[in-house]
């Protein structure tokens, strides 16, 4: 028995990353454990770089995550070939459908990295751009509902664009 809580801090640093991890977490069974979830409080922070940056598409995670009564608060930050990502957001995860709200900044530096890397043709005249997103994101459903997607004044979708954009994540 936990009694009362049982706090967590750590400094995690991943030294190398297996995709395929995060594929066998079992969100539905995690869940089960409500109760338990409530207990654990922490702050938590993660980070990842990688070191053949060269032949990978991300080359840094950080992850900052603080816990507490089945709430989780995170703020995060992901280097990538050619831009950076800032995210922040929380979940209560004791609810009967837990949601994922987030709100991220894509800061695109260098489009045509991102675009070579996946062989995609190039649609901004721009180099540099900034993408706007935000929503939330039943975790045990997978559904995800956009709020706001904008590219600096360029853009921004309408609320039939930001269905459709839902549609196309979900698959």
């Amino acid at each position: 028995k936990f009694d009362p809580f049982f706090y967590i801090n750590s400094n995690i640093e991943i030294i190398e990353m297996n995709e395929d991890f995060f594929y066998k977490i079992d969100l539905k069974r995690l869940f089960l454990y409500k109760e338990i979830i409530k207990k654990i409080n922490g702050n938590n922070k993660i980070s990842f770089k990688e070191k053949k940056i060269m032949k990978k598409f991300i080359s840094s995670i950080y992850l900052n995550l603080e816990s507490a009564n089945g709430r989780v608060d995170y703020l995060s930050e992901i280097e990538f070939l050619g831009g950076k990502i800032l995210c922040k957001g929380d979940s209560l995860l004791t609810e009967d459908y837990p949601r994922l709200s987030f709100n991220c900044k894509f800061n695109i530096i260098d489009s045509n990295k991102i675009y070579k890397k996946f062989s995609l043709p190039k649609k901004f005249k721009d180099n540099a751009y900034v993408l706007d997103i935000s929503g939330d994101f039943n975790l045990l459903n997978e559904k995800v509902n956009f709020k706001l997607i904008k590219v600096e004044d360029v853009y921004s979708a309408s609320n039939e664009d930001l269905k459709f954009f839902s549609k196309v994540f979900e698959k």
